[in-house]
Formats: C-alpha cells, sequence, structure tokens
C-alpha cells in the first residue's frame, strides 16, 4: 500500500513540475497579478494556500506537529521551497 501511495505522489510532483516550469517560463511577472475571479488573490497566493493544506494536513492532523502560516510567498523559487518542504513532510508521513 504505501509503494502505491509513494507512486502516486511521485505523479504528483511530476504534474506539478511541468505547472511550475510554465509558470516560471510562460506566466513569469504576472504570478502576482490579482485575479478578480479568486478574490483578487494571486497565482503564488493559491500555490501557497495549497501548499500551507498538504502541510498542515499532514503534520497537523496526522503527524501532530506544529502547522505553517502564510507566509507571502512571491516567487517561483519562494514557491518551490515552500513545496520542497512539503515533499519532504509527505517523505517522512509515507
Amino acid at each position: 500500500m504505501i509503494q502505491i501511495l509513494q507512486q502516486q505522489y511521485t505523479l504528483v510532483q511530476h504534474t506539478r513540475s511541468i505547472v511550475f516550469s510554465f509558470l516560471t517560463n510562460e506566466v513569469k511577472d504576472e504570478l502576482n497579478t490579482p485575479v478578480p475571479p479568486f478574490d483578487n488573490k494571486t497565482i503564488c497566493n493559491l500555490l501557497e494556500h495549497n501548499a500551507i493544506c498538504y502541510y498542515n494536513w499532514l503534520a497537523c492532523f496526522a503527524m501532530q506537529k506544529p502547522g505553517l502560516a502564510a507566509q507571502n510567498n512571491t516567487t517561483m523559487d519562494d514557491i518551490h521551497r515552500l513545496y520542497s518542504h512539503v515533499d519532504d513532510t509527505v517523505a517522512i508521513f509515507l
């Protein structure tokens, strides 16, 4: 069962890398442009929110560790570091 979960998370990471590549190469400076249909949040806000949800569900609820709060990540380097932290937490969990 663990092996299946690891394989599935590897697929998630691969898909994420494609999205990140697109954002880095095509979206670039618009990462922090407010998007009206999303309450004027930015792409970086959405990515950060997603990563914090991943982490907090695993760390707080499953592993009894302190959670993360929003950090206002505004660059793809920031987002990569945040998701790297999430990946490390998933690896420990699995």
